[in-house]
Formats: structure tokens, C-alpha cells, sequence
């Protein structure tokens, strides 16, 4: 089985891999938002996950995943 990962060009402008205070990838959180097109903000993925809602240093994070997969056709 293939594991997904971050697609490169997201990769190179993102500062960590998960998210500190709930030990979510986002590799897992990319893979979701591929599938998942009807996300169209942080809110919409908290429906699913618990994520960016502690420490929020993730959140910047988070967000460019969110924009770079909304604008994916």
C-alpha cells in the first residue's frame, strides 16, 4: 500500500509535519482534503479532526493546506 504524502510544492512552504497538540500528520490531513473537496476552511476540517485549536502553531500551517487543495481542480 502507498502512503500519501504532501504534495512537493505545498511541502516546500509549509514549517512542520503535524500538529504538536493533537499528533495529526498532515499528511493525513492533505490525504482527507483530496478526497474531501467540500472543505473550504480550518472550521469545515475541525468537523472531522481536532486539530489548530490549542497552541494554534500549526494553524498557518493548516490554512495554506486548506487554500492549496481548494484550489486543486
Amino acid at each position: 500500500i502507498r502512503k500519501y504524502r504532501v504534495d512537493p510544492k505545498l511541502e516546500k512552504s509549509l514549517v512542520g509535519t503535524y500538529c504538536v497538540c493533537h499528533n495529526i500528520s498532515y499528511n493525513e490531513v492533505c490525504l482527507f482534503l483530496r478526497n474531501m473537496k467540500s472543505i473550504k476552511d480550518i472550521d469545515g476540517l475541525r468537523n472531522y479532526f481536532v486539530i489548530s485549536d490549542k497552541c494554534k502553531l500549526c494553524t498557518p500551517d493548516i490554512q495554506k493546506i486548506v487554500e492549496f487543495y481548494n484550489k486543486q481542480p
